[in-house]
């Protein structure tokens, strides 16, 4: 391998940021002969893309009718940012000698942007981008993708945090000619309409089988809904149905009765879209499947949910406390434990753009990170008039002297981390698609002629190198 590449994110090694925060970094490339190159540039790119194919029937021109695929897509672009950081566009050729190169990128992510989202029909994506420009050569292309969420606090609208409970009756035909035409009553409620990963789904589930009839089992899922929406050639939409955890309940026999309390936990997910991206969209559904013996068919109880980045401060059992700086009227803010940042439980949904076959660009697979609250909590916790508990503030303690901030706030205690590393100074936001990342002229360079580090012989082993990630990728 004569070219690695490695992208190391400042003070970010999981490489998971907030919708409005800044990204910056380190782009290395170890070279280990010298290369003839124009010039290398980065790029941040963040765009969501959908594509699938479905089989027609056309007519030919000697008016024959023949099966052929057509192509459904739509693309949206959300950041693109470049920077030069050897040599310049359209620049004369140069020789890159053999060594190592740092170079560092930063950009700002914008607010508005959905989060990362890896489905079988689309994906939401972004990207940072190394290019080492050659003459009359392909170019050598690194990619090292970076997980963006869209912060969607639960806290901050009511409806998250009321109960849902339903009522299903079931009669059997049967039962007519049996001389009993009794029904089977089915009851499901669950304490809250919003959840975040980690969290437990309490429900309640009670089954009066009066019927002729067995309850053979009940099933109770979380079901994921993608929507994909295309613009070419026509506008359609695709649905595609994802379970996502599931909990199987035993059957209750004719004329007996069943109550359960039990749960659903919901693993690392990525948070309901809302309307942050135009052409996926993410929902979250609590289903309930009863089944019976015999052919009859099923009763099914369904509860729409929504998915957030920071939990219900009214589901939580368990709160830290503690006094900030002990301000008159302040007695004890609660606070939330940092969440852990784990990958996408659902494995499954690879998007793959079959158009994209450039074996010269070479990237890696990459699973989004989504965080995890594993919270001990309670059913719901409410005050004496049934509403819900209010929350404080923010997700960790703040002085409500000082100006809100929209994203979570490092405690007091410099033992507990914060959930997500704290940006660098702030970069001004650019529009895409034509703003640069920062001030190209404050970026080192290394000159045309000269190397940042001496050049190693053949061979050599970098044993000071930097710690790297796993995601190096090497060109011959």
């Amino acid at each position: 391998m004569s070219t690695t590449c490695n992208v190391l994110f400042d003070n970010n090694p999981s490489g998971v940021y907030f919708a409005g925060q800044n990204i910056s970094g380190t782009v290395e490339i170890i070279t280990t002969r010298p290369k003839n190159i124009r010039s290398i540039h980065i790029t941040i790119n963040g765009s969501a893309e959908v594509r699938w194919t479905e089989k027609v029937q056309r007519t030919n021109d000697e008016g024959k009718t023949e099966d052929s695929e057509e192509v459904f897509s739509a693309t949206d672009h959300y950041l693109h940012t470049q920077t030069y950081v050897y040599g310049q566009s359209g620049g004369g050729s140069l020789e890159l000698p053999a060594g190592r190169y740092l170079f560092t990128f930063a950009g700002f992510i914008p607010p508005n942007v959905p989060s990362s989202i890896n489905g079988s029909l689309g994906q939401v994506r972004y990207e940072v981008v190394a290019t080492i420009d050659r003459p009359l050569r392909y170019d050598n292309v690194f990619k090292q993708p970076f997980t963006v969420l869209a912060p969607l606090d639960l806290n901050l609208n009511h409806a998250y945090s009321m109960p849902m409970d339903k009522k299903e009756e079931k009669t059997f035909l049967c039962g007519l000619c049996c001389g009993n035409n009794d029904p089977i009553l089915i009851t499901v409620a669950i304490p809250f309409s919003g959840y975040a990963p980690g969290q437990k789904i309490n429900f309640k589930m009670n089954i009066e089988n009066k019927s002729n009839t067995d309850v053979s089992e009940s099933k109770i899922k979380l079901m994921k809904t993608i929507k994909f929406s295309c613009r070419t050639p026509k506008t359609k939409e695709r649905l595609n149905n994802i379970k996502i955890c599931d909990k199987r309940i035993d059957g209750v026999p004719k004329q007996e009765s069943k109550e359960l309390n039990d749960f659903l936990e919901i693993p690392s997910t990525v948070p309901s879209t809302l309307e942050t991206c135009s052409i996926i969209h993410v929902t979250y559904t609590v289903m309930v499947v009863v089944k019976f013996s015999g052919i009859h068919q099923n009763v099914e109880i369904n509860f729409p949910i929504t998915i957030g980045t920071v939990p219900l401060y009214a589901s939580l059992s368990e709160q830290v406390s503690e006094v900030i700086m002990g301000q008159p009227g302040i007695a004890s803010i609660r606070a939330i434990p940092p969440p852990l940042l784990e990958d996408d439980a659902d494995k499954k949904s690879v998007f793959k753009n079959n158009d994209i076959s450039d074996k010269f660009m070479k990237s890696i697979d990459y699973v989004p990170k989504y965080p995890v609250f594993r919270i001990q909590q309670q059913n719901g916790a409410h005050n004496g008039n049934n509403s819900p508990a209010s929350p404080p503030t923010g997700l960790y303690p703040t002085n409500p002297n000082l100006n809100p901030s929209p994203y979570p706030q490092r405690p007091l205690n410099p033992n507990i981390p914060a959930p997500y590393p704290r940006s660098p100074s702030p970069v001004p936001p650019t529009p895409y698609p034509n703003s640069p990342a920062t001030n190209p002229s404050s970026i080192p360079t290394a000159p045309p002629n000269s190397t940042p580090y001496p050049p190693e012989p053949a061979g050599v082993i970098w044993d000071d190198a930097p710690k790297k990630p796993n995601s190096s990728i090497g060109w011959k």
